[in-house]
C-alpha cells in the first residue's frame, strides 16, 4: 500500500505541461504501483477483439479490473494457500480414523527364532486375514490448539491482505481511467489550439499579400501552426498509450476501440480534519488489520513453542475381525491412552521459543511501522487534495484570462493596430494556461483517490468519482 499510496503522490507532481515528447514520461497508472513488473498491471485473462466500440463508465472498468487483476488473483491463491494450512493445523485436534485390509502368508523357521525342535518341523507356514478399524484422538495438545489458533490469525491476515489487494485494483484502475480521460482533453484541447493556429497563419497571409503585414508575421504565424502539429502529435501518442494501460489492467485486447462515457469533473466532497481521517484509517485499513492479525499468530506460535514442555495425552483405538482366513476370523480390538511428557530436548524447545519471540517482536515492529505510515499517508493525501483543489481554482481563472487575452490579441491584430508578436505569445499562454487546467483537474482526482486509499476506502470511492454528469470546459 505505502508504494501505492507514494506513487499516486509522485503522479500528481509529475503532472505538468510538456511541449517536448521526450517530456512525456511513462502513464500515471505506472506512477501508482512501485514497479513497471508489478503484477498489480496486468490481468489474467485477455479477450479476442470485439465488434464495435466499447462502452466503459469508471464503475465499469473498475468490476472488470477486480475480475481480471493478475494481482488480485495471486492475492486470492495466497487466501487459499492460507486456508488450506489452518486446516492441517486443525487436523492434528481432529479425530483419524482409517480402515485397512490384510491377507499374508510366510513361512517360519522356528530353528533361527530359538524354539526347541523336539517333534516339531523346523518350519511352519502360518496365515493370517485382518480387517480392522483404527481410531486416533488427541485428547489434550496445548501445542496443536496454539498452532490452530496462529493458522487462524493467518488465514484473517490472508482475507486481509485480499481485500487490501481489492483496494489497489481499484486505486490502479481509476487512476488509468483518470489518465486516459486527461490524455483525451489534453487531445482535445490541443487540436483547438492547432484550428486557432491555422485561422492566424490564413489571416496572416492574407495581410501579407494585401500588403498590410510583412512577411516575418506569416512567417512566425506558420512556426507556431507548426508547434501546434507538433503538440496534438505528442497527444495523440500519449493517449494512445494510456488506452494501451487500461486495456492491459482490464484484460481487453490492446487494439481494442473503447469509449470512456465517465467524464473528468470536480466533483466535490465532505472535507475530513486530520484526525477524523486518521481514526477512519485504522477502521478500515485491511493492510493495518492484515498486519494486527500476523501480531496474533506470531503471538499464538510463541505459545505454541512453550506449550511443547506441556504433557500431550492422546487415545488410539481399533477393532476387526483376525483369523488365519477370513472364515474363521474372531472378533478383536485394542484400546490405549498415551502420556508423553518431554524429559530433554537438547534446548529444541528453548530455541523454538527464542525464534517465537524473535518473530512476535518483529511483527509488533512492523504494526507499529504500519500505524505510524498510515498517519503521513494520510497528512501527505490532504495536504495534496488541499493544494489540487487551489491549482484547479487558479488555473481555471488563468484560462478565462488567456482566453480574452488572445482575443484581445486577434482584434488588435485583425485591426493593425500590432504585429502578431502579441498573438503568438498569447497563444503560448492559452496552451499553457490549458495544460495546467488538465493538470490540476486530473491532479485534484489523482489526490481524491490517494485519500481514499489511505483511509482504505478505494474501491467505494472509485464507483462515485466521477458521477457528477459532464465536466467544465474552457470558453474559447
Amino acid at each position: 500500500m505505502g508504494g501505492a499510496l507514494a506513487a499516486m503522490s509522485e503522479a500528481q507532481s509529475s503532472i505538468r505541461p510538456t511541449n517536448h515528447s521526450s517530456e512525456s514520461n511513462p502513464a500515471a497508472t505506472e506512477h501508482l504501483l512501485t514497479s513497471q513488473q508489478s503484477p498489480y498491471l496486468g490481468s489474467v485473462s485477455s479477450e479476442r477483439l470485439r465488434t464495435g466500440v466499447l462502452e466503459l463508465s469508471l464503475e465499469d472498468a473498475v468490476n472488470r479490473g477486480l475480475k481480471s487483476n493478475l494481482g488480485l488473483f495471486l492475492s486470492s491463491t495466497n487466501a487459499d494457500k492460507s486456508r488450506a494450512a489452518r486446516q492441517i493445523a486443525l487436523s492434528e485436534l481432529l479425530p483419524h480414523l482409517d480402515g485397512s485390509l490384510r491377507e499374508s502368508t510366510q513361512r517360519i523357521n522356528l530353528h533361527a527364532l530359538g524354539i526347541p525342535l523336539a517333534n516339531l518341523p523346523r518350519t511352519v507356514d502360518v496365515s493370517n486375514s485382518d480387517a480392522r478399524v483404527q481410531l486416533t484422538q488427541t485428547l489434550l495438545d496445548l501445542t496443536a490448539i496454539s498452532r490452530t489458533q496462529a493458522a487462524s490469525s493467518s488465514e484473517d491476515a490472508a482475507r486481509s491482505d485480499y481485500r487490501d489487494a481489492r483496494e489497489t485494483v481499484a486505486a490502479a484502475v481509476s487512476s488509468a481511467y483518470l489518465a486516459v480521460l486527461a490524455a483525451q482533453v489534453r487531445l482535445d484541447l490541443a487540436q483547438a489550439d492547432l484550428k486557432t493556429a491555422d485561422a492566424l497563419c490564413q489571416l496572416a497571409n492574407d495581410r501579407e499579400n494585401s500588403g498590410l503585414n510583412p512577411e516575418v508575421d506569416t512567417l512566425r504565424a506558420q512556426v507556431e501552426l507548426q508547434a501546434r502539429q507538433e503538440s496534438v502529435i505528442e497527444a495523440t501518442n500519449f493517449l494512445g498509450k494510456q488506452r494501451i494501460v487500461l486495456l492491459r489492467l482490464l484484460g481487453f485486447n490492446i487494439h481494442q476501440p473503447f469509449h470512456l462515457t465517465s467524464s473528468l469533473n470536480k466533483e466535490s466532497f465532505k472535507a475530513m480534519s486530520s484526525q477524523e481521517a486518521y481514526q477512519h484509517a485504522l477502521e478500515f485499513r485491511e493492510d493495518y488489520r492484515a498486519a494486527q492479525e500476523q501480531v496474533r499468530s506470531a503471538e499464538s506460535a510463541k505459545h505454541a513453542a512453550e506449550r511443547e514442555r506441556a504433557p500431550k495425552i492422546g487415545i488410539a483405538a481399533n477393532y476387526g475381525a483376525l483369523g488365519t482366513v477370513p472364515g474363521n476370523a474372531v472378533s478383536t480390538w485394542n484400546v490405549g491412552v498415551a502420556l508423553r511428557l518431554p524429559v530433554f530436548d537438547g534446548g529444541e524447545i528453548e530455541a523454538d521459543v527464542s525464534e517465537s519471540d524473535a518473530s512476535l517482536r518483529q511483527k509488533l515492529a512492523e504494526l507499529e511501522d504500519i500505524r505510524n505510515r498510515i498517519a503521513q499517508e494520510v497528512e501527505n493525501a490532504l495536504l495534496d487534495l488541499d493544494s489540487a483543489n487551489k491549482q484547479v481554482e487558479v488555473s481555471q481563472a488563468a484560462l478565462g484570462y488567456a482566453n480574452r487575452a488572445l482575443k484581445q490579441s486577434q482584434d488588435r491584430f485583425s485591426a493593425g493596430v500590432t504585429n502578431n508578436v502579441e498573438v503568438i505569445q498569447a497563444q503560448e499562454a492559452l496552451a499553457g494556461a490549458n495544460e495546467q487546467w488538465v493538470s490540476s483537474l486530473y491532479a485534484y482526482s489523482i489526490a481524491r483517490m490517494s485519500l481514499a486509499r489511505a483511509t482504505g476506502t478505494a474501491e467505494s470511492t472509485s464507483r462515485s468519482l466521477l458521477e457528477s454528469p459532464g465536466r467544465p470546459k474552457p470558453a474559447r
